[in-house]
């Protein structure tokens, strides 16, 4: 499957690569794992479900923020992190809560949110986005009270918490950090077969930091879950 990496902004560099296969992902974090180079911890820091990673020395000068798509949890991606070959880097990979997707007849599962249809037209939960967001900010203030700045920050995720970075991204939610960085966007966000949510608020609800933030968007085009067309809409419309 074909990768494409886009820029919602004409002043960042627009890139295509290829991800190395999820074994050889993998086999490499295992192989540091073995080597003591991370330790890991469960729960996600501020007393929800997930999984932290962290150098072995407890040392770390950024944070990278990954979010699991639907139906998945923190288990899902933990071990790819590691192979990212960012040691000075913790990695913190919250579990969704199980809430009930009306698209798969109400059935509970970990998910950021609501998923009411697969149609453009289909109500968005707004309530969903919401706790979601104020469970990922708690974790972004967090490191920042800690002495992490947001501009060492990455939000991330895959499908449905690719779609959640982007809110929390775009939004410039950094201002509300109480670390004096008010409108400073994060490092950056990446979004993985994702798309924009509740995009009729846009270019409204773009935040004071929105214009600087670097995105990476990435969306196979034989993707048959999260239509390949959502995620180049999504780059389109914010172009």
């Amino acid at each position: 499957m074909r990768g494409l990496s886009i820029s919602l902004f004409s002043t960042r560099v627009v890139a295509a690569f290829v991800l190395p296969g999820r074994k050889s992902v993998f086999a490499r974090s295992l192989a540091m794992s073995a080597e003591g180079e991370i330790k890991a911890s469960r729960g996600d820091g501020q007393g929800g479900d997930g999984t932290v990673l962290l150098p072995q020395n407890g040392q770390y000068d950024s944070v990278v923020l990954w979010m699991h798509g639907l139906g998945d949890s923190a288990n899902g991606w933990a071990p790819a992190m590691p192979a990212l070959n960012l040691p000075t880097t913790k990695f913190i990979l919250p579990t969704a809560e199980d809430t009930p997707i009306t698209i798969n007849g109400g059935m509970e599962m970990p998910g950021w949110f609501d998923l009411y249809g697969l149609d453009p037209s289909s109500p968005e939960d707004v309530a969903g986005f919401e706790k979601s967001t104020a469970r990922i900010m708690a974790l972004i203030n967090a490191e920042v009270q800690g002495g992490i700045p947001a501009s060492r920050i990455a939000v991330c995720g895959f499908s449905q918490g690719g779609a959640l970075a982007l809110h929390v991204g775009l939004r410039g939610l950094a201002a509300g950090s109480g670390s004096g960085e008010g409108g400073k966007s994060f490092a950056g966000v990446a979004a993985l077969s994702a798309w924009l949510p509740l995009r009729d608020t846009y270019p409204g609800a773009l935040g004071p930091g929105a214009a600087e933030l670097p995105i990476l968007q990435c969306h196979g085009d034989a993707d048959q879950v999260v239509n390949y067309a959502w995620g180049k809409g999504s780059f389109l419309l914010l172009a």
